[in-house]
């Protein structure tokens, strides 16, 4: 069933299924997930849809950043600073490179701080007091 364009911007279908064969038994799907997804994968290159992340889906849109964005005739925000941190880390080696490389793309970026400290900056999974290994 096609539900056409959500409120938040997504184009969606349902499908519904039968898993069980016309001699009663039950259809195997072992490997399915895997399966679609490539299939999913390879529909998006065929029609120059917008090509997914096969680890997570991203949230929609709403109304009005999508309107302001489309009115402006420009990028959306996310995917421009999605596709920006994506250049600036594959093109650097260090923390301190993708740093500069970011800051040149018109990126604002800040340090996070351990709690009650100035001097201690985290990672994104790091706890205070833990140090990250040098590579």
């Amino acid at each position: 069933m096609n539900h056409g364009t959500s409120e938040n911007g997504n184009h969606h279908i349902h499908l519904a299924v039968s898993l069980v064969r016309e001699d009663g038994t039950k259809a195997s799907t072992h490997g399915d997930y895997k399966k679609a997804q490539q299939t999913c994968r390879e529909l998006e290159v065929k029609y120059g849809l917008g090509q997914l992340s096969t680890v997570h889906a991203t949230r929609g849109y709403d109304r009005a950043e999508k309107a302001t964005d489309v009115k402006d005739e420009r990028e959306m925000h996310r995917s421009s600073l999605a596709r920006k941190v994506r250049a600036s880390a594959s093109a650097s080696a260090t923390e301190g490179e993708f740093a500069r490389r970011a800051r040149d793309t018109g990126m604002l970026l800040r340090p996070r701080f351990a709690k009650n400290t100035t001097d201690d900056i985290l990672g994104p999974q790091q706890r205070p007091g833990q140090r990250v290994a040098e590579p």
